[in-house]
């Protein structure tokens, strides 16, 4: 029985990892704690990501919760801004615009696309 116990938590330790975790379901939690929601009313984010087209990002801003859409992952030209309800952004101030753009790092990421 000792001679298998090694092997047995060996087993034990390689049957969980990464892949396991659905990180489009992670995604939509982390936006949902961000916009203080529940996940049915990201339905129209879980689209988005389900296309991983473009990494994902909820930034606090002045004008509150935003999650921006990066399909272009070097630039943020194409940038797609969205309320926690789904509605697109179209006028930006300098400062709003400013806000997000510096929001745009790892700690606001809550989908990175895998290409």
């Amino acid at each position: 029985m000792r001679t298998f116990l090694p092997f047995v938590c060996l087993a034990m330790l390689l049957a969980c990892s990464d892949s396991d975790v659905n990180l489009k379901d992670v995604a939509i939690e982390k936006a949902c704690k961000a916009c203080q929601t529940e996940s049915a009313d990201m339905d129209w984010l879980r689209t988005i990501v389900n296309k991983n087209d473009g990494n994902v990002y909820a930034i606090h801003t002045s004008e509150g919760m935003m999650i921006v859409h990066q399909p272009v992952v070097m630039s943020c030209m194409g940038c797609v801004r969205y309320t926690c309800s789904g509605l697109l952004v179209g006028y930006l101030t300098d400062t709003f615009e400013q806000e997000l753009l510096t929001g745009i790092k790892k700690s606001n990421l809550i989908y990175e696309a895998k290409f």
